[in-house]
């Protein structure tokens, strides 16, 4: 039969590769810093020993009371003001 020589070719250099992780980027980093930071505004105040809990929540109510210092005072109008005021009148004719 054959001489006994393979076919295959003897590339060890495949084996010899070590899988590399992927480092960690400054992308994946920030998410999960804001991540852990909304989880901690959130619920902390839930979760945490008593240090954490008072910051977490006072962070967290900070926080709404700023975004709601951004809205103007909102005054709705009365949809009922003229009829009333027609009525008032009205009754005071007589």
């Amino acid at each position: 039969m054959g001489g006994g020589q393979d076919a295959r070719p003897t590339d060890f250099s495949l084996l010899l590769e070590v899988p590399t992780v992927k480092p960690r980027t400054s992308k994946t980093l920030s998410i999960l810093a804001v991540i852990l930071g909304f989880a901690f505004i959130a619920w902390g105040d839930r979760i945490l020993p008593e240090p954490m809990k008072t910051v977490s929540f006072r962070t967290r109510t900070t926080i709404e009371r700023f975004l709601l210092g951004m809205t103007p005072d909102w005054n709705p109008e009365n949809p009922n003001e003229r009829t009333e005021k027609a009525i008032e009148e009205e009754l005071n004719r007589n």
